[in-house]
C-alpha cells in the first residue's frame, strides 16, 4: 500500500501546465459557436436586404406599354431608395448597398429573363470572442439578390 499512495502523491500537480491549454482551446470554441452564430444570422439580414432592395427595384414597370418592360432609371432610383434606408441603420455596418447599373436589356421584350433588377448588400460587425485572436476583428457578410417583375394580369383578365 505505501507504494500506492507514494505514486499517487507525486503525480499531484501533473495537470496544471496543461490547464492554460484547455481553457484557451475551450474559449476558442465558444468564439467559433458565438461568432460563427452571429456570422450566419449577419449573412441572413445581408440577403433580406439585397432580396427587399432588388423587390423594390422589379416594381418600376413602364404601365403603358403594351409587353412587360422595365423602366431602368426608375428601377435603379427605387433600389437605392431602399439602400438608402438601409445605409441609414445603426445595428449593423453598411459596407455596401447599390443596385447594379447595368440592368437586364429588355431585347427581346419577350425573354423575361432579361428584365432583372440585381442588388449587393455587403455589412460588417465587430467579432465577440474571436477578436481575441489576433486581426480577427470584424465580419462581413455580403448578399446579391436579383428580382424580375412578373405580369399577372392577361388581357382576358381585364374584361
Amino acid at each position: 500500500m505505501p507504494r500506492l499512495t507514494s505514486a499517487i502523491s507525486s503525480e499531484r500537480g501533473a495537470l496544471a501546465p496543461a490547464m492554460p491549454i484547455i481553457l484557451l482551446a475551450m474559449l476558442l470554441l465558444g468564439g467559433l459557436v458565438v461568432d460563427g452564430g452571429r456570422d450566419l444570422a449577419l449573412r441572413g439580414r445581408a440577403q433580406a436586404y439585397a432580396e427587399e432592395a432588388a423587390r423594390a427595384g422589379a416594381t418600376q414597370v413602364r404601365l403603358g406599354a403594351a409587353d412587360l418592360q422595365l423602366d431602368e432609371h426608375a428601377a435603379i432610383a427605387k433600389a437605392q431608395e431602399y439602400c438608402n434606408t438601409i445605409l441609414a441603420e445603426k445595428r449593423a455596418r453598411v459596407l455596401r448597398c447599390a443596385p447594379d447599373q447595368t440592368l437586364g436589356a429588355v431585347n427581346p421584350p419577350s425573354d423575361m429573363r432579361q428584365l432583372v433588377v440585381t442588388v449587393r448588400v455587403t455589412l460588417q460587425i465587430d467579432t465577440t470572442l474571436l477578436s481575441l485572436l489576433p486581426g480577427v476583428t470584424t465580419m462581413e457578410a455580403t448578399g446579391v439578390a436579383k428580382a424580375r417583375p412578373y405580369e399577372g394580369l392577361t388581357p382576358n383578365d381585364a374584361r
